[in-house]
């Protein structure tokens, strides 16, 4: 497609608000073709409830929302199943294997608003709670909870799967998934900006400082409790965690997420062989098919 139509069809989505602002990329990725990309804003400037910020560019950093599960989790779990430190059969919680939490056939449903449990539990200045001790509750009340089919009986793409990923591998490598993550798998990738956390209090507790990213980072929305969502996670699960969670909380740019594709079948982090193992599809009865992770 010419880049031309792109632009047009891209101006053309913010114009009906499909969005905002986009930020879009297309092309190949193999060696013989030329990689593009586009960016476009709404008329100039994303805006959210009449506030509008810097106009949508290359250094524009978006929440990544559950390619989380993937750019991080995932990732961190083929490095370790390369290392020989992971196995799909092994068994977590509730008799589930790691290869059905990947699969998300493990049995489990779909989501559960932990935050709530966590609101109940500290009160409302969540924010103020050591993060320890959250995660500590938080992980205490999802890996309490127990699948509602049996495992392969139906793929139900879940968040909880992802927590129980999460737990196993920050408990047998002793150190927080953002950690792993960008050890691991994004200091790897050439210029990568990906990172947890863009947003922290201030020693005040009455502001929010933007971090290692500028302030070029998209709105989400005007969530009814929390107030504008601007570098602070969308997700109210991963939010109540502080930030970092399996299934949600990674920021980045668009070339970080193509940077991240590049580096996979570059063999950046982890061998075409471990790909290929993790790419296998699972298949349920319904005909609804998952790769690993």
């Amino acid at each position: 497609m010419p880049a031309a139509s792109v632009k047009a069809l891209l101006e053309q989505a913010v114009q009906q608000r499909i969005g905002s602002g986009i930020a879009a990329a297309w092309g190949s990725l193999d060696d013989t073709s030329d990689y593009h990309e586009i960016y476009t804003g709404a008329e100039g400037r994303p805006s959210i409830a009449g506030r509008t910020t810097h106009a949508m560019d290359r250094e524009t950093f978006f929440d990544l929302a559950s390619l989380t599960k993937v750019m991080a989790t995932t990732s961190v779990a083929m490095v370790a199943f390369e290392r020989g430190q992971l196995q799909f059969g092994e068994k977590v919680s509730h008799g589930m294997s790691v290869g059905e939490l990947l699969t998300h056939s493990s049995g489990l449903p779909a989501w559960k608003p932990i935050y709530d449990k966590l609101i109940q539990r500290f009160g409302s200045n969540l924010p103020y709670v050591s993060i320890l001790d959250r995660k500590q509750y938080f992980f205490q009340e999802a890996l309490a909870i127990a699948p509602e089919l049996k495992p392969k009986e139906k793929i139900v793409y879940s968040d909880l799967g992802f927590w129980n990923l999460q737990n196993l591998l920050e408990s047998r490598f002793q150190m927080g998934l953002d950690r792993m993550a960008q050890e691991w798998v994004w200091s790897q990738l050439p210029s990568s900006r990906l990172h947890y956390r863009p947003v922290r209090m201030d020693s005040a507790g009455e502001r929010y400082r933007i971090q290692q990213s500028g302030e070029k980072i998209a709105m989400t929305e005007v969530c009814p409790w929390r107030g504008l969502l601007q570098g602070q996670v969308h997700d109210d699960n991963a939010w109540s965690l502080g930030g970092v969670a399996g299934h949600a909380g990674v920021f980045g740019r668009l070339s970080d997420v193509v940077g991240w594709v590049r580096g996979l079948l570059d063999e950046s982090f982890v061998s075409t062989k471990t790909l290929s193992k993790f790419m296998r599809e699972e298949v349920d009865p319904s005909g609804t098919r998952r790769g690993y992770g």
